[in-house]
């Protein structure tokens, strides 16, 4: 989707307000090989879930079991995008926050894991108070970042 490359957030927005199903599209993006492509895509869906409620409930439901390892999907892409649902709407959000968290102890999940865990300590931090417990055993030390960022991988700390 070209607006996906352009980065044009605010024609995306409208976009998924006039068309429910271009949620399928962004579901497809959230595996390109772009990272930026990815996290505006992730981004779209927030969006789409904070516009229909009932549709980002669904989303959230798909994401849970793509990191479920029975549904041999690569559920690393599916973390930013539930950080962006949650940060719109929090509350059908707050059930799926564990998964997140518990995310942080799979070797594989770790690093979109912590990403997902930092933005939504910086922008509702109260969906990760039930979890706080969880985080102080699971989350990554500095040197952990420093490696990420060393290895191409991006570590944002908002």
């Amino acid at each position: 989707m070209e607006l996906l490359r352009n980065g044009d957030m605010e024609a995306l927005a409208a976009f998924t307000l006039e068309r429910r199903g271009a949620v399928r599209h962004l579901l497809g993006r959230l595996w390109d090989a772009d990272a930026e492509v990815r996290e505006r895509a992730a981004e779209g869906i927030g969006v789409a879930a904070a516009q229909h409620p009932n549709l980002g409930l669904e989303l959230l439901r798909r994401f849970d079991w793509a990191l479920n390892d029975e549904s041999a999907t690569n559920g690393a892409a599916v973390l930013g995008a539930m950080a962006a649902v949650a940060v719109r709407s929090p509350e059908i959000s707050r059930p799926f926050v564990g998964r997140i968290v518990a995310a942080l102890g799979d070797p594989g999940l770790r690093e979109p894991a912590s990403r997902a865990v930092d933005r939504l300590e910086a922008q509702c931090p109260e969906l990760l108070e039930p979890h706080r417990g969880e985080l102080i055993d699971e989350r990554p030390a500095g040197d952990a970042k420093d490696e990420a960022r060393e290895r191409g991988g991006r570590w944002d700390e908002n």
